[in-house]
């Protein structure tokens, strides 16, 4: 269903239906049942590289999906039949995968859950507001470096594609980095040093992104960089639905994380109508300002609420 409701977002012509599409796709994401398994039957150290891994695979996927398509698009026939022809590789994948795997006879999930204390957790509408953060981050600054190399540096659609690879190599360094930091620093941290990496630079981007073709490897290079700050901060943020889901639920964890992805995916639909926009009325420093911002939005947010952003949270106490 996650296939077939991302195939229909690529062939929306209208805002209405990109949003209720994308949504729908959040809803039936495969990513929120795979979380609730490793959460469940997985240490601390495991998760993170569980998340870790995970957040690399849809990271690298989305890129090297953007790269292939570049390249495919004259021999596809556009935007709507890649987005068919993704669409129709997915659901190929999953019945290759329900006809190879064999079903665990363990009763993983129970039926009986309770969802309620998370819900008014200051915790948990951290993670939140950060997902929505971190889903407009990916797409807005995926569609700006598109429209940016497109239009202002006059790439060709294959030489944007080329850009993607660049994308794919700072995510397989980020994933490792990202595994021994949060290992040594803590989720929070990890997710604080990613903040520190978008606005330093985010601005370096900002800054120099109406650099000529002839320099716009320095806006590249602090694009990579600012990306590199938006991984961090999404694979940690993800890891912090485990500690939510164990200590605020009962056989919650599954529901936790749908709730936090269906919020990701509302980002990621906002993102590239809103981007679009923002670059062809005020250009695309004011797309960065934007995704930088909501940034710090979340990060205010999250202090608000009483959450350090410097130290992991603690389990609640239990008063008999």
């Amino acid at each position: 269903m996650d296939a077939v409701f991302f195939t229909l977002s690529g062939q929306a012509d209208n805002t209405q239906f990109l949003i209720w599409t994308r949504m729908a796709s959040g809803f039936f994401v495969p990513i929120v049942p795979a979380y609730a398994f490793m959460f469940e039957h997985l240490d601390d150290e495991a998760t993170a590289k569980g998340v870790a891994k995970m957040a690399l695979s849809a990271m690298f996927g989305t890129a090297f999906g953007m790269m292939a398509a570049t390249f495919a698009y004259d021999a596809l026939g556009g935007w709507k039949w890649i987005a068919t022809t993704t669409g129709m590789i997915a659901l190929c994948a999953f019945f290759v995968s329900m006809a190879t795997l064999s079903p665990s006879n363990r009763k993983v999930l129970e039926l009986k859950t309770d969802v309620k204390a998370a819900l008014r957790a200051p915790l948990f509408w951290s993670q939140c507001a950060m997902s929505l953060a971190t889903g407009w981050a990916v797409s807005n600054l995926q569609l700006t470096l598109v429209i940016v190399s497109l239009l202002h540096w006059g790439l060709t659609i294959e030489e944007v594609g080329l850009e993607f690879t660049g994308i794919i190599l700072v995510q397989l360094g980020v994933a490792v980095a990202g595994v021994k930091l949060q290992a040594s620093q803590g989720y929070r941290r990890t997710i604080t040093i990613g903040l520190c990496l978008v606005l330093i630079f985010g601005g370096a981007t900002i800054a120099t992104i109406g650099q000529s073709r002839e320099n716009m490897y320095i806006p590249y290079t602090m694009y990579l960089f600012m990306f590199s700050g938006v991984v961090l901060i999404m694979a940690s943020n993800q890891s912090l639905l485990k500690n939510i889901g164990s200590w605020y639920t009962t056989n919650g964890q599954g529901l936790v994380s749908g709730i936090s992805r269906v919020i990701f995916s509302i980002g990621q639909a906002l993102a590239p109508i809103t981007c679009a926009r923002v670059i062809n009325e005020f250009g695309a420093e004011c797309a960065i300002t934007i995704c930088v911002g909501l940034y710090v939005l979340a990060f205010c947010f999250t202090m608000c609420v009483g959450i350090k952003i410097w130290e992991d949270a603690k389990p609640p106490v239990i008063e008999f």
